[in-house]
């Protein structure tokens, strides 16, 4: 299934473009990625074994001696994989903004679970990420592709 929708925040999609081929690669490592009707876990390490196999770090740590980290992280691109609950997307947010406040971080780039997709009202979806970003506009000045899989 891959990727059924997708939102540039602060024009994440064309910069993305302009760094090189980022945007392809993401999309075609999404594309034989399918959510519906499989446990989130499952996917979610499918989904950092195909960016690690294309020669992302994965779990790189947003700085030193810290607990978080990127899912995948590849030249001040972070990739967060949130398919569980919506209030995690916070957190992935501020990863987002520390990477970019302390120079490592230039686009964040969100995985989310589609609406088509959606098992439980308290998972995150693509529409309420895409209203989160909207209404925080101001806050998270980072460009963010949100990409909504199914």
């Amino acid at each position: 299934m891959g990727v059924k929708e997708k939102y540039s925040h602060n024009s994440a999609e064309v910069l993305l473009q302009e760094s090189g081929n980022y945007f392809t690669e993401i999309i075609s490592l999404l594309q034989p990625i399918k959510l519906v009707d499989r446990k989130a876990r499952v996917v979610n390490s499918e989904i950092r074994n195909a960016f690690e196999l294309a020669d992302w770090a994965t779990e790189e740590q947003v700085i030193n001696n810290s607990q978080y980290r990127y899912d995948a992280y590849k030249d001040e691109v972070a990739v967060e994989v949130e398919l569980s609950l919506h209030a995690y997307t916070y957190r992935d947010y501020f990863k987002f903004l520390l990477g970019l406040q302390i120079g490592k971080v230039e686009i964040g780039i969100l995985i989310v679970r589609h609406e088509s997709a959606q098992t439980d009202p308290a998972q995150v979806t693509f529409n309420r990420v895409v209203r989160d970003l909207g209404i925080f506009t101001r806050i998270i000045n980072i460009p963010i592709l949100v990409l909504g899989i199914s």
